[in-house]
């Protein structure tokens, strides 16, 4: 089946594939292993058939127990392997929105809280190591999801820039900037600006100093870490 990087279904909102990305080593992620998206509580029969011939096997959902309606838990397991890691527990509680909306705190800071979680870290990427082909995807698939693909594309030896440029689409993919007010509140939340994603990986990179460190550091051997990116990557030529 031909793959895309923006998936052809009607009811996911900002649903992408990773694959096409050209490495800073000259290698491209494939198509068709990882896909990222918002929630899929309101997917079509079609849609999910799409996804089934698209080869999809797993749906990883980063969303808090108390975010996971039942019902989508359940049409979701007659189709797919489905799994419920939370990465965000208290990194967005309402004191902490606040502290963002009135700049008292950058969203990005938040985002590193998050991958101190080295047990969860861990859970969510030996389950995409170990998976055919997975999608992951939280509530808006900007926020939890984009902190999983910037790991997935920075061990990849993918650019900043481009990892930057995966990340900063959300809002346009979910109508937010279409939308955009210029003294609404909650845009510091709602706008994926280029910049957040930038001092995430100043941050993450300060701190840890490259991505194999941190995959290291939470707990993924060398030997997965090649199995990963011969999994991901191929030659351009090929």
């Amino acid at each position: 089946m031909k793959k895309f990087v923006d998936i052809p279904v009607k009811s996911v909102k900002n649903i992408r594939d990773l694959g096409g990305i050209i490495t800073k080593d000259f290698k491209i992620t494939k198509y068709g292993k990882f896909i990222r998206s918002a929630n899929l509580s309101k997917i079509l029969d079609e849609d999910i058939q799409f996804l089934k011939k698209y080869g999809v096997k797993s749906i990883l959902d980063l969303r808090r127990k108390e975010e996971v309606e039942k019902s989508y838990v359940k049409k979701i397991k007659q189709h797919f392997n489905y799994y419920n890691i939370s990465l965000f527990n208290d990194e967005f509680s309402d004191e902490v929105v606040e502290d963002i909306i009135y700049g008292k705190i950058d969203v990005s800071e938040k985002y590193i809280d998050a991958l101190h979680d080295y047990k969860v870290i861990k859970k969510i990427l030996n389950l995409i190591i170990n998976s055919e082909s997975v999608l992951f995807h939280c509530f808006e698939g900007k926020d939890r999801t984009g902190i999983v693909s910037m790991l997935l594309l920075g061990i990849s030896n993918v650019s900043n820039d481009k990892i930057i440029a995966n990340y900063e689409v959300s809002s346009s993919y979910l109508g937010y900037i279409e939308k955009y007010e210029e003294k609404e509140k909650l845009n510091k939340l709602r706008i994926t600006s280029p910049y957040i994603m930038k001092n995430t990986l100043n941050l993450f990179l300060k701190e840890f100093r490259s991505f194999e460190n941190y995959f290291l550091e939470v707990g993924i051997s060398h030997d997965e870490i090649e199995q990963f990116k011969k999994s991901f990557l191929e030659e351009i030529n090929d």
